[in-house]
């Protein structure tokens, strides 16, 4: 049933690794989705299983409607189906976990004129202040996050700014760690990874240019996907960059996924987040994480970012070795100096280290039991 439902990949991992901890802190999960359907399902029933005796999940109706307005009908469904699960299926004073959404704000505000139960709420990003379309939300956003009752956050800088003094725990990322994999090429050549979104501000472009100040036993990997002109645009700067320097320097690898992320990634020395942040996209970049960084320390390899205080904040600046400007010559030399200092194995226990850590934190939640949407 998961599979005919939409959702961001990025959220489906942060919820897994959250029930994940949840289970572990003890807690008994009921997790439920109000996910639409993806295209070309037509309309979903409500679906109810156990998957062990502490875990069962909720699948609520869901449907796309053939007609103009079949967006504002699914949005009205879904915000119908939650309303409707909160007002009946949770207890007053039960305590609901719910990822943080746009889509959520109204339904959620709404029920909890009318039964008191207890909020926490899981934010990985301010929307309003990382999308332009949700610009407008910015003042009723802020407000429905501070009247949370606790939190789970990605930033300690969203923690200080939102939390109140409630409680609340903190995980930069999701905490899983792959099965150790070996390098490829005996370690004589150093792979430097970008994994991520192509386009002009992502990053990608900027860790191809940095090839031409590396020595020359060292590549650039990019795996990612983009928009067709975005992946032209990285094509012809790769193509410029390999020629001018008279080797194949900078590799374009596509996307990958699962196990075949996993293992090229164990074959790689060090991770880049290159991200370009500039003007109003600096603000929003406070109160989200970077999630190359976990992505890449979950598997063993040091990072290679801008010195962003959210970052520089965090428990995971231990594995990073940050540029002062955006330049293709100070990433080519953060990326010679994280090859060198970086330790897969401190890497895997920094991980390790604060898994253990958050789900410690969690079982503050975990006693008054949690519901997770």
């Amino acid at each position: 049933m998961a599979a005919k439902r939409a959702g961001s990949p990025a959220a489906i991992d942060k919820i897994e690794y959250t029930k994940s901890a949840l289970l572990r802190a003890g807690a008994d999960v009921q997790l439920v989705s109000a996910c639409g359907a993806k295209a070309g399902e037509g309309r979903l029933p409500r679906v109810a299983h156990a998957i062990g005796p502490r875990e069962r999940h909720i699948y609520l109706s869901a449907g796309r409607f053939p007609t103009k307005f079949g967006s504002a009908a699914a949005r009205v469904v879904a915000w119908w189906n939650v309303i409707r699960y909160l007002l009946t299926e949770v207890r007053s004073g039960e305590a609901v976990l719910v990822y943080h959404a746009p889509s959520l704000i109204g339904p959620l505000s709404l029920v909890r004129r009318f039964k008191r139960f207890h909020l926490v709420l899981e934010v990985n990003e301010i929307y309003s202040t990382v999308w332009s379309s949700f610009a407008n939300l910015r003042m009723a956003e802020e407000r429905f996050v501070r009247s949370a009752d606790a939190y789970l956050f990605v930033s300690s800088i969203a923690a200080r700014k939102f939390s109140g003094g409630k409680f609340y725990a903190i995980s930069h990322g999701t905490y899983f760690l792959p099965p150790q994999a070996s390098r490829r090429d005996g370690g004589e050549v150093v792979h430097a990874v970008y994994a991520g979104v192509v386009d002009s501000r992502r990053g990608a472009e900027l860790a191809a240019k940095s090839a031409a100040f590396l020595p020359e036993n060292f590549v650039i990997d990019i795996l990612g996907f983009g928009t067709d002109e975005a992946i032209a645009a990285l094509d012809a700067e790769i193509r410029r960059v390999n020629s001018t320097i008279g080797r194949q320097c900078v590799r374009f690898h596509g996307q990958k996924r699962g196990r075949e992320l996993t293992d090229f990634l164990h074959s790689c020395d060090v991770g880049l987040s290159t991200h370009q942040y500039r003007g109003e996209e600096l603000e929003g970049s406070q109160y989200c994480f970077p999630s190359k960084v976990s992505l890449y320390v979950t598997h063993g390899l040091p990072v290679v970012s801008e010195r962003l205080q959210v970052l520089v904040d965090s428990k995971l600046a231990r594995a990073a070795t940050f540029y002062e400007q955006a330049t293709p010559n100070l990433v080519a030399d953060a990326i010679v100096k994280g090859a060198l200092e970086g330790s897969r194995l401190e890497m895997r226990e920094l991980v390790t280290e604060l898994d253990k850590a958050f789900v410690e934190e969690l079982a503050v939640v975990v006693k008054h039991g949690v519901t997770a949407v």
